[in-house]
């Protein structure tokens, strides 16, 4: 049995029960990377599976997705061979040590400064809404999902309700990119409230956009994350901000939010994370703190000085 045909049986009983945009991210992997190389095979050795991965990083493909393909071509064959269409796979994948996601660029002051001045005399929606993530910490899913009502001025807060991201939907007759909306946590959908600050520069705002409108596109229809990601590297390449990308943004207001003594619980809560210890992992080597001083407070404060 090639692996065109384990795929075309993995396929059609995995649409299933995987959700739609993990089953389109497999599809596109397979069919793009995958297929086109491999699929008339019916064994494949280590050696093949490496010369496979080696070939598609040198077409210009990153090195997680050569290693994304790999695994999960690996978990196809062993859905397979228990079927007896495949050899249960004995070849290992490894993956070199990249660079870890909880490493960030930290902004300093003065370049969120430099970033909040220019913004406040060109106040384009992409701007606004990087502004938003400058002093809020929304994540990239978040922020493409705000709409211009989700900015309540009464209320004093941001109407924060959970992730949007694109994907791929698969069936039978084509495959169109549509949009999919999500909770990552308890937290996704939250309030967050605004500084006065906050409230003075989006005020100017009201009135000026239909409220249904999705604020990044300023239209009915969402933007994709990627463009503002390309948003945000041109902002800061005008401003000769060097080395930004849009996560340390929300990262960087994380630190300043613990440099002035937030816990991380409320840490957590702000920034819609359910993963206390991972933010401890990855924040708390940024803060330095004084022993000495925090002894001094917390005994003044006992002492009610």
């Amino acid at each position: 049995m090639t692996l065109t045909e384990v795929y075309t049986n993995w396929k059609a009983e995995k649409s299933k029960t995987i959700k739609p945009t993990s089953f389109s991210t497999y599809v596109l992997l397979m069919e793009k990377h995958v297929l086109p190389q491999l699929g008339g095979k019916e064994t494949l050795t280590q050696e093949e599976v490496e010369v496979f991965q080696e070939k598609l990083m040198a077409s210009g493909a990153s090195e997680k997705t050569a290693f994304d393909c790999a695994h999960l071509l690996m978990g196809i064959l062993r859905y397979a061979a228990p079927k007896g269409w495949w050899t249960m796979p004995t070849w290992k994948i490894s993956r070199e040590a990249s660079k870890s996601k909880s490493e960030f660029r930290l902004l300093t002051k003065e370049e969120q400064r430099t970033i909040i001045n220019h913004i406040r005399t060109d106040r384009s929606p992409r701007n606004i809404g990087t502004y938003i993530a400058l002093t809020t910490g929304l994540s990239i899913g978040e922020l493409c999902n705000l709409t211009w009502q989700d900015i309540d001025l009464k209320a004093k807060v941001l109407h924060i309700r959970g992730i949007i991201s694109r994907y791929y939907e698969i069936d039978e007759e084509s495959n169109s990119r549509t949009w999919s909306m999500k909770q990552d946590s308890e937290y996704s959908s939250r309030d967050f409230p605004l500084s006065k600050a906050q409230l003075e520069f989006l005020g100017e705002e009201e009135g000026r956009h239909r409220p249904e409108l999705f604020l990044m596109s300023n239209d009915t229809k969402p933007i994709d994350a990627r463009v503002v990601r390309l948003h945000v590297r041109n902002l800061c390449k005008l401003l000769e901000i060097k080395g930004v990308e849009y996560k340390d943004l929300r990262h960087s207001f994380a630190i300043r939010c613990l440099e002035i003594g937030c816990d991380y619980v409320t840490l957590a809560h702000l920034m819609g994370s359910a993963n206390i210890n991972r933010m401890i992992d990855t924040y708390d080597k940024y803060i330095r703190r004084n022993p000495r001083q925090l002894v001094n407070l917390t005994v003044d404060s006992i002492l009610g000085r």
